[in-house]
């Protein structure tokens, strides 16, 4: 470099245009590469993706399965709770009619016992 008593250098020679189009082409080329491995990348996770969606719809399957039998049987658990609560009153009025008689009975005896004296 030839350099001027004041500092400033020469600016260095143009390598022209051509130099600017083979940067260009290497450029894209590495882009153009790039974008390949991305896409076999991608291609790659997508396959992954999918394997995994299988595998997953097996075991989600067994659970809807489960969820339905599980469902049968709470049904059947809330019918059984059922007839039991209409047992309990219908035992429960019988109880009750059961109560009142005894009372009568009782009430009459010792209304007949102070008729007796």
């Amino acid at each position: 470099f030839f350099q001027a008593e004041d500092g400033i250098r020469d600016q260095p020679r143009s390598r022209g245009l051509g130099d600017v189009y083979k940067r260009q082409e290497r450029g894209n080329a590495l882009l153009q590469n790039k974008i390949g491995e991305l896409t076999t990348v991608m291609d790659s996770k997508d396959q992954q993706m999918d394997a995994l969606k299988h595998e997953l719809e097996v075991p989600k399957q067994q659970i809807d399965a489960l969820i339905k039998k599980i469902d049968v049987l709470i049904a059947e658990i809330q019918d059984k709770e059922r007839s039991v609560e209409e047992k309990k009153q219908k035992h429960g009025n019988n109880a009750r009619g059961d109560q009142k008689r005894k009372r009568g009975k009782a009430q009459r005896k010792s209304r007949s016992s102070r008729e007796d004296k």
